[in-house]
């Protein structure tokens, strides 16, 4: 837990994502082990549907695609998690950037962090982010750098057919 008391400065920076670093749909490609491992695609959202149309409108009917490629995908289970991961993760990827005492030195990429800084105004219980970048500075302090997370971001924990309840 990130305190007021552990902050070297009182502020916690908060960037919030450009509207051109979202994403309103992405494409998957993969090699579909169910098809003798034959090229196939798997897209989040369909398009059309509820959830497409809600992040359009949301993107003021910018169109903000994304097609990857991931070898280690093998079906269309994963492949369509993936690609609505990535969707929802770019939908909200809010980096925060502080620096803390001799308390963070614990703290490594990949670590969750969870928020508790009145002067921050973040002390609700979605104010979870996970840690990227962790660096030891000449003065002895930790600089950090956490990317907002949350459960909804992540594919089976969500319905397809609804967007994210968390900002």
């Amino acid at each position: 837990i990130i305190t007021d008391d552990m902050l070297k400065n009182e502020t916690i920076k908060i960037t919030y994502p450009k509207s051109t670093e979202r994403l309103n749909q992405c494409t998957v490609r993969y090699n579909n082990e169910q098809e003798d491992f034959a090229a196939a695609t798997a897209t989040f959202p369909t398009t059309g549907d509820s959830v497409h149309q809600a992040y359009l409108s949301e993107d003021n009917g910018v169109i903000l695609n994304a097609s990857l490629t991931i070898g280690a995908i093998t079906d269309p289970y994963h492949a369509k998690a993936r690609a609505e991961q990535f969707v929802r993760e770019s939908r909200r990827a809010i980096i925060y950037e502080f620096e803390c005492f001799a308390e963070a030195y614990p703290l490594e990429p990949g670590d969750y962090i969870k928020f508790n800084s009145v002067l921050n105004d973040l002390t609700g219980v979605n104010d979870t982010a996970l840690v990227t970048s962790v660096e030891l500075t000449e003065q002895m302090t930790v600089k950090i750098e956490a990317v907002k997370t949350n459960a909804t971001d992540l594919a089976w924990n969500i319905s397809d057919e609804e967007t994210s309840p968390y900002p």
